[in-house]
């Protein structure tokens, strides 16, 4: 994180990440994640967590149905490609959904485990903020 901003840290299980302190947690629920947590920062973007076990073979068959279930829905895939994190191949997706908000996955995937951010905002330029890069890039799963 930045010098300027005094970081917090999240961790469940073998799962961690840190965030700016200017984040604050929200009360949301998402059904199909039950225990996900949620974030919100000064922009007004919401980042959600949450991880799910999954009998996905690679992050190319997770990042597939992803993109399934978006288009299905309506979204626009305006960015799909293969980032490192915490030195395992990972995922990020952009789309539009059929609302004109931008939700972007980075999907890490680990000895069977998924670890999702979904980030949520009303522009490209929300979800790509430096304080969410600088967040992602934290993630780390021991």
């Amino acid at each position: 994180l930045q010098a300027t901003a005094n970081a917090m840290e999240y961790s469940t299980g073998d799962f961690s990440f840190k965030y700016s302190d200017d984040w604050t947690e929200i009360n949301e629920t998402d059904l199909e994640h039950a225990g996900a947590k949620f974030f919100q920062n000064k922009n007004n973007v919401t980042i959600e967590y949450y991880n799910v076990t999954s009998s996905a073979d690679s992050i190319k068959e997770i990042s597939q149905g992803i993109l399934t279930s978006a288009q299905g829905k309506g979204a626009y895939v305006e960015l799909v490609e293969t980032i490192t994190l915490d030195g395992r191949n990972s995922s990020n997706i952009l789309l539009e959904d059929s609302e004109g908000d931008y939700v972007r996955y980075v999907s890490m995937f680990s000895d069977g485990e998924l670890y999702v951010f979904k980030i949520t905002g009303n522009s490209e330029n929300s979800v790509n903020s430096q304080d969410i890069e600088n967040t992602i890039n934290t993630a780390d799963i021991k």
